[in-house]
């Protein structure tokens, strides 16, 4: 993601103009980040990787790339959203 992009719409407001009255789902979270511009270059970056996972049909638990480092990065930032309660 090479620059953010304001669409002039906060993230509830996107999440709830895509949801209506229907609980979201768990892609629509994602789409409410990008649309909004509320998505970090982490989240980005994070959100790519799991998809080109998706892609070549690996799990998301292994390393994106070959180097540790990526997959450390990874794993640390679920630590913390799963265990600190967010980001």
């Amino acid at each position: 993601m090479d620059e953010k992009v304001e669409r002039g719409i906060c993230y509830n407001c996107t999440l709830k103009e895509l949801c209506g009255d229907r609980a979201p789902e768990e892609g629509d979270f994602n789409s409410a980040m990008i649309i909004s511009g509320d998505i970090s270059e982490q989240e980005w970056q994070l959100l790519q990787a799991d998809l080109e996972a998706v892609e070549s049909g690996r799990s998301t638990h292994e390393s994106c790339r070959e180097d540790d480092d990526d997959e450390e990065i990874y794993l640390n930032y679920l630590l913390r959203k799963y265990e600190g309660g967010g980001m």
